[in-house]
């Protein structure tokens, strides 16, 4: 049995999944009651990623040749492309599936791991928030989901890109002049400003005088 919690809304340009660069996301459930009965038992592939994380049971998957045996506590990122399939499972077996497409670097190999505490509290979290079914709930379900992928990638070892730029002297500058309209009717000081900033003055004057040339 399969029960989908979540589909990502198309061209949802504020979907936290949209700006990491995730589409097509679902969130799954799904039941394996009869064991080796009810799965894709053909060698396939996908377009996207999938992830399977076994949370009650057994499955053993092969990929590109290779098999992997997943008990209770592990889970299995499959890349793009990758044909594999499912050639053994036990009766009450539970797996969660997250499936998506991200551009990526392409891969011929996949990645198992063990599911973290942090990674299950965001699974079991998702599926009761599903329950709730309102617009709140599919923004948390959306966040949990980007921070369960985030781990999971983070375990597996790939590379993040470093776009982040140290932080900005401007920041100073938009964050005292914040300060200051808040309070005009104060009149506030440069030391005030400055405290407020945790910088000394002469810092911030440093830095105001190079941006804003006063």
């Amino acid at each position: 049995r399969m029960k989908i919690f979540y589909k990502q809304p198309e061209q949802d340009l504020k979907s936290s999944l949209n700006r990491f660069g995730v589409q097509n996301c679902y969130f799954k459930k799904l039941s394996f009651d009869k064991g080796d009965k009810g799965f894709t038992k053909k060698s396939h592939h996908h377009t996207g990623f999938e992830i399977h994380f076994i949370t009650e049971g057994f499955q053993e998957y092969e990929v590109s040749g290779r098999n992997y045996a997943l008990e209770s506590g592990c889970f299995l990122i499959i890349y793009p492309g990758i044909r594999h399939k499912v050639i053994a499972s036990v009766p009450h077996t539970q797996k969660y599936s997250i499936t998506f497409d991200k551009h990526t670097e392409k891969s011929e190999t996949c990645f198992f791991g063990t599911i973290t505490d942090r990674i299950a509290d965001n699974l079991y979290y998702i599926f009761n928030e599903a329950l709730l079914k309102n617009e709140i709930s599919a923004m948390l379900i959306e966040n949990n989901i980007l921070e369960i992928l985030v781990w999971v990638f983070r375990l597996s070892g790939m590379e993040e890109k470093k776009n982040i730029q140290k932080q900005d002297k401007n920041v100073f500058v938009s964050l005292a002049k914040r300060y200051i309209d808040d309070n005009i009717e104060m009149a506030p000081s440069v030391e005030e400003v400055s405290e407020y900033c945790y910088l000394s003055t002469k810092q911030l004057t440093r830095i105001f005088h190079r941006i804003e040339g006063v």
